[in-house]
């Protein structure tokens, strides 16, 4: 035997190995991907998830998210459909529309695996049982009906299965995304043009105050001390003026009842537009961040005492605040999230909004 046969019989036999654990391999992918088959399995398939859902549909009351950290219901009421868990602050039709569509949409497609201790690699464990998944319930509004299933998704696509079955199928159609809350809250209402901004006042922690103002037409770094405040002098133009546009890009990011708050008011933001909207922040530094009460209300000679804008009138005050086609229905969306007729408590609003850090000794020397 040649001297190099036993360095040949090494690397045979390394690929003998390595084949049986490729074919090992493709056995257990086979058995998460495939599960039982059958001619009950095979009727499953292409089958809806739902079964005629579009008839369904208007009767559903109830939409409910359940993760193993958290849970959420998205509600319909007569005004339209609402999160309770977040102070009944209204869902984004947007996305509202799109799970619509999509739950009537989804199918069962090939089956995957049936053992439960492998679910959770499709994302579909139970979250009662501390599982990775999301159970979604169809509450009916006549008769309570629950309709349940656990979903799951991965960069492979979109799972689901029976809460109290273990074969998993993979599903035909996809989904909004449904980890997390914020994404169904309706918090882009406002949208402001920083030309529409007139003046700004504000108040810091300890009850000192700057006043600020502007001419229609002047640029951003325009602002000025205004009365009582006309001997300040500016101390730093950018942050002025970055502060006092703030309301034009603020971006909410949350949002539940203001009678959740565990903190006093750090500050104030006064926004007052050209068109007579007084809109105002009070910013909270709370234990999970910075949270921010919303109102607005009348401004000007004509300004009633109520914090409360009667939709007639709001329509055409926020004209000027929408440079879209669409600002009336922004403008209506805007009336429901400020003036909440139908609530006791005004709504919280998470916030990037730094204006707690603008104190007004940064923008001003006050001799």
């Amino acid at each position: 035997m040649s001297k190099g046969s036993p360095q040949r019989q090494t690397q045979a036999l390394l690929k003998v190995c390595l084949a049986a654990l490729c074919v090992w391999g493709v056995l257990a992918l086979h058995t998460i991907a495939t599960g039982p088959g059958g001619p009950a399995m095979a009727k499953e398939v292409e089958s809806p998830l739902l079964t005629d859902f579009e008839r369904q549909r208007g009767n559903i009351s109830s939409i409910r998210f359940t993760l193993v950290d958290d849970s959420f219901t998205l509600t319909r009421r007569r005004n339209g459909w609402v999160i309770p868990e977040a102070g009944d602050f209204p869902v984004s039709p947007d996305r509202l529309g799109a799970l619509m569509i999509g739950l009537a949409s989804l199918k069962r497609g090939d089956p995957r695996t049936s053992d439960p201790e492998k679910l959770a690699l499709l994302g579909l464990g139970d979250p009662n049982l501390g599982g990775n998944g999301v159970r979604l319930d169809l509450i009916g509004a006549d008769d309570g009906t629950t309709t349940s299933f656990i979903l799951g998704r991965r960069p492979t696509g979109l799972y689901a299965r029976s809460p109290d079955r273990s074969q998993a199928f993979r599903l035909k159609g996809d989904l909004p995304s449904f980890y997390t809350r914020r994404s169904w809250l309706d918090v882009d209402f406002l949208t402001i043009a920083p030309d529409a901004l007139e003046a700004v006042r504000l108040y810091d922690g300890d009850g000192r105050t700057a006043y600020f103002r502007r001419e229609a037409g002047d640029p951003p770094d325009a602002y000025r001390p205004a009365p009582p405040h006309m001997s300040d002098q500016v101390r730093n133009r950018f942050a002025l003026s970055e502060t006092a546009l703030a309301i034009s890009g603020v971006s909410f990011l949350d949002a539940r009842p203001a009678g959740d708050l565990v903190t006093e008011p750090v500050a104030r933001h006064i926004s007052e537009t050209f068109d007579d909207l007084e809109i105002e922040l009070q910013a909270h530094r709370e234990p999970d961040g910075l949270w921010v009460t919303l109102h607005a209300r009348e401004a000007g000679d004509g300004a009633r005492s109520s914090p409360l804008i009667l939709a007639t009138e709001a329509l055409l005050i926020a004209s000027a605040l929408y440079q879209q086609p669409s600002w009336r229905e922004q403008a209506e969306r805007f009336l429901v999230a400020v003036s909440a007729p139908a609530q006791a408590r005004p709504l919280q609003f998470a916030s990037a909004l730094t204006l707690a850090q603008h104190r007004p000794e940064v923008m001003v020397l006050r001799g």
